[in-house]
Order: structure tokens, then C-alpha cells, then sequence
């Protein structure tokens, strides 16, 4: 007898448009200083973070250098805030705005959940 499917598991994986932002994502330089020495990808809310009903955590995503990426990591999301002076989710709008114009874009209500949630 077969088991139901795990909801929560099932959404741990990003679907094709959300691999193809990740990858994307992974060509450019760090979100932050534009450093161009490879980035690390930053779920920044965690890859099942959800707001205001909507599963957001693969489209929630910033490249980071590893300067940039330990400024979060080792300080959360009130160091980001006092270094960088503005939210991760500020940061995601203005890379988003550069996404592949050709690429699939980002669902409206997931654009507008990560933008409320701006942190």
C-alpha cells in the first residue's frame, strides 16, 4: 500500500521556473557589493517560508559574496538591516527587476507576499 504524499516535503524541491531563477540567480554577482567572485544563494526567509498564505521560500532567494552572506549569518536579520541599510527583500526587488525578461515571471501574489513580508 502506497503512502500520501508529504505536502511539506513535496514543496522542499523549487519547480521549473523557480530552478530556472535559482540558476540565473547563481550567473550574477553578489546582490550587495557586486562582487563577481561567485555567489552563495540565501533562502532568505528558509525554503518553506510562507506569508500571507503563500509558499514564497524559492523565489525568496538573494546571491550573496561571502563577506556579505556572514553579515546575515552571523547577525540575522537585524544586522542586515544596520549594515546594509535596507530589508533583503528591498535588495530581492531590485534584482528581480533584472531578471530574464524572456523567463517566466514571478508569480504576482508570491512578488507581492515577499515584498509584505520585508524583512
Amino acid at each position: 500500500m502506497r503512502t500520501k504524499a508529504n505536502k511539506k516535503r513535496s514543496r522542499t524541491q523549487p519547480n521549473a521556473e523557480e530552478k530556472r531563477f535559482l540558476l540565473w540567480l547563481a550567473d550574477r554577482p553578489c546582490c550587495e557589493c557586486g562582487s563577481d567572485g561567485g555567489v552563495i544563494i540565501d533562502h532568505f526567509g528558509g525554503v518553506m517560508l510562507a506569508h500571507n498564505k503563500e509558499q514564497i521560500g524559492h523565489w525568496a532567494i538573494n546571491g550573496y559574496c561571502e563577506a556579505c552572506d556572514a553579515i546575515k549569518t552571523q547577525g540575522g536579520h537585524s544586522a542586515y538591516l544596520e549594515h546594509f541599510k535596507h530589508t533583503q527583500a528591498h535588495t530581492w526587488s531590485y534584482t528581480i527587476a533584472e531578471y530574464d525578461p524572456q523567463a517566466k515571471l514571478v508569480p504576482t501574489a508570491k512578488f507581492k507576499a515577499i515584498m509584505d513580508w520585508n524583512k
